[in-house]
């Protein structure tokens, strides 16, 4: 599983996401997490777009 997160969106509190995570994780589940610290709802900054689109593709090679 692959989780993105935005550490300042008001919709999806990164507070949840992280323990959604967690007890993924805790259950033995794989789960890729990337948190932007300078983001919220959306990915918008070209660097953390790349990074993004770069993580889903590998994300896609790997389980598909």
């Amino acid at each position: 599983m692959l989780v993105i997160q935005g550490q300042n969106d008001p919709r999806v509190i990164e507070q949840e996401s992280r323990e959604l995570v967690e007890s993924l994780r805790e259950m033995s589940k794989e789960v890729e997490y990337l948190v932007f610290s300078d983001e919220g709802h959306d990915v918008l900054k070209y660097e953390n777009r790349v990074r993004v689109y770069n993580t889903m593709i590998d994300f896609f090679k790997e389980k598909l």
